[in-house]
């Protein structure tokens, strides 16, 4: 996974990338830029650095989610996850019971 605090750095250097828009797409974000004083590009840029930071935000909160959930099960009260076996027999129990 990407570390923002890298991809932050001025010492990355810029490469020339094509990407398609649709029309309308490409109008609205031209429309954002222009009222903001900043070039189609960086628009994009400031754009794509907040999808990934976003991304990587979720992916720590579902593992904070996880590691709590997991922590928080006592296994004496399933024993239907005792083990591989008896895990994957409960999974196709389950899924019997949605078909």
């Amino acid at each position: 996974m990407p570390q923002l605090n890298y991809i932050l750095k001025p010492n990355d250097t810029p490469v020339r990338t094509q990407i398609t828009l649709t029309t309308k797409l490409k109008d609205m974000v031209e429309n954002q830029a222009t009222l903001r004083h900043q070039s189609l590009s960086e628009y994009l840029r400031q754009a794509t650095i907040l999808k990934l930071y976003l991304d990587q935000q979720k992916t720590l909160d579902l593992t904070k989610l996880a590691n709590n959930v997991i922590g928080s099960l006592k296994l004496d009260n399933h024993p239907h996850w005792k083990n591989k076996t008896k895990i994957k027999q409960w999974n196709k129990n389950l899924r019997q019971e949605w078909t």
